[in-house]
């Protein structure tokens, strides 16, 4: 569920928010909703497939969402740039 949530929502994150850090924090904000319920609903459904390695999975999981609203935000960047550039030259 974490996985699918960051691939889906943190690209748009990064291209839609200006702000770097209020994309950052809506991403982690996202990804502690979404990790909250899942780590329950793995508890309740299987509670031996809490381990070490599915902290670690979801730290990974959380280091890549982070890298791609980096990368939405260079692509909003972009897109803003070229954006008021159009305007301008319109203008």
């Amino acid at each position: 569920m974490v996985q699918i949530a960051m691939l889906l929502f943190t690209v748009p994150f990064g291209i839609f928010i200006a702000n770097r850090r209020t994309a950052y924090l809506a991403a982690a904000i996202l990804f502690a909703v979404v990790f909250a319920v899942q780590t329950v609903v793995v508890a309740v459904d299987t509670p031996d497939d809490i381990n070490v390695l599915y902290f670690v999975l979801n730290a990974a999981t959380l280091a890549v969402g982070l890298g791609l609203t980096a990368g939405g935000l260079a692509l909003g960047r972009r897109r803003r740039t070229r954006q008021a550039s159009g305007a301008q030259s319109a203008g």
